[in-house]
């Protein structure tokens, strides 16, 4: 123990070059892949110019202030909001729906607003895209 007090910098250099070289690929490149954030915008544009078929933007609820954004996001864009009464997905479109009504279904491309969302809502929202997940923290 004396040893180990008597070189802290040496020790924390072998244990950290040890530590470096057990990480998992998976760990480096999800860590660096975190670290670049993006404006909104820049992620509604990725989304926007995805050539996905089957796009969607996932919400929490369309209240009138997520309902406002979404037409001042997609203002130069034909959108389609997916209701109990209109459950007609439509490719040409952007379709807008629900965690609720997302479950059980996969698209190519989901674009995710977390705003009022749980855990367990996320979790749904983030397994719902079989190529390209874009997601907007609130």
């Amino acid at each position: 123990m004396r040893i180990v007090l008597g070189f802290p910098q040496k020790l924390w250099r072998i244990v950290n070059k040890y530590y470096n070289t057990r990480r998992s690929w998976c760990e480096k490149s999800c860590l660096m892949k975190l670290s670049e954030i993006e404006s909104e915008n820049d992620i509604i544009n990725k989304f926007i110019k995805d050539s996905s078929a089957r796009k969607v933007v996932i919400i929490k609820e369309l209240d009138e202030e997520t309902k406002t954004f979404l037409e001042n996001s997609f203002k130069d864009y034909n959108f389609n909001i997916i209701s109990e009464e209109n459950n007609n997905f439509n490719t040409d479109r952007i379709n807008i729906l629900t965690v609720d009504m997302a479950k059980g279904m996969e698209f190519d491309s989901t674009l995710i607003f977390t705003k009022g969302m749980n855990n367990n809502e996320m979790y749904i929202s983030l397994t719902r895209s079989l190529i390209n997940n874009y997601v907007i923290l609130n």
